[in-house]
């Protein structure tokens, strides 16, 4: 009943997400109507989508797919408008930026400047930025006290934390080095989340889209996490190779498609929890 209370949950805010986007809702948004911004011929070749195989529900995997999502709906927006088809390649979670700017990935949704190491910036051009994406400290205990007062801030907490494997968190880095949090690493996001709700963990970080989809798949009456404490939002880009051919194609179909606002409008929707 769960696994079908989320699937529904998902066609509706998919219903809202693709209205907002100006996509069918239905089969998917490869058909959808737009213009493009140039005529390729009949067999252009695909724009490649890189996708990190860690990706959780909504941005991608959705029923285990992994070109199922909003990040692979989006860069299908950009091969729509460039007249070509688009080509899901997953890429292994610790290689995403690398394969990026190697040119094995023509596209790469979403990334921010301080994700990308230093050595591989030169290889990496962002587009204008899209969205804020934004992480919530979650909790089982309502209220989280350490040691007799209430925790209101991130230097509030101590214990620790459920994470993600190979993520960075610079706003928790200082309480990491100093020994006041420790991390908890969970494969992804919805396994981070499912630790603090098993009582793994007192606390864990995910992302806000995850958070509000995850809500959808547990029934009302049965434990869920709540929210402690809101990260601070972060714009974040999609990303082509410096030398890419169709760079300036894509960053000029991403900066229309940010322009409209649409995008932001839909992650706003998909952040709503559902409880």
């Amino acid at each position: 009943m769960a696994a079908l209370r989320q699937r529904c949950g998902f066609w509706v805010l998919r219903a809202a997400a693709a209205g907002l986007l100006g996509l069918p809702v239905w089969p998917d948004v490869a058909s959808a109507q737009t213009a493009p911004l140039q005529t390729s011929p009949l067999q252009a070749p695909p724009l490649r989508i890189g996708l990190s195989e860690g990706s959780a529900p909504p941005r991608a995997g959705i029923d285990g797919d992994l070109g199922n999502g909003l990040l692979p709906d989006l860069m299908r927006m950009v091969a729509e408008r460039l007249g070509r088809p688009a080509e899901v390649v997953p890429v292994s979670r610790k290689r995403v930026i690398s394969a990026l700017a190697g040119g094995q990935v023509d596209v790469l949704c979403t990334l921010a400047e301080g994700w990308i190491p230093a050595d591989l910036r030169p290889g990496v051009v962002l587009s204008v930025p899209l969205f804020s994406e934004q992480n919530v400290v979650i909790t089982m205990a309502p209220g989280a006290v350490v040691n007799g007062v209430p925790a209101e801030t991130l230097a509030d907490l101590a214990g620790t934390i459920a994470t993600v494997r190979g993520y960075l968190y610079p706003e928790l880095e200082e309480a990491f080095a100093s020994g006041r949090l420790s991390r908890a690493d969970a494969p992804d996001e919805g396994s981070a989340l499912k630790m603090v709700a098993r009582g793994r963990t007192r606390y864990g970080i995910v992302n806000r889209m995850t958070y509000g989809w995850s809500s959808r798949s547990v029934p009302p009456q049965e434990p869920f996490p709540v929210p402690l404490l809101l990260m601070r939002p972060e714009p974040v880009s999609c990303a082509v190779p410096a030398q890419g051919e169709s760079r300036e194609a894509v960053l000029e179909a991403l900066r229309q498609i940010a322009a409209s606002g649409r995008i932001e409008k839909a992650v706003q929707a998909l952040r709503a929890v559902s409880r």
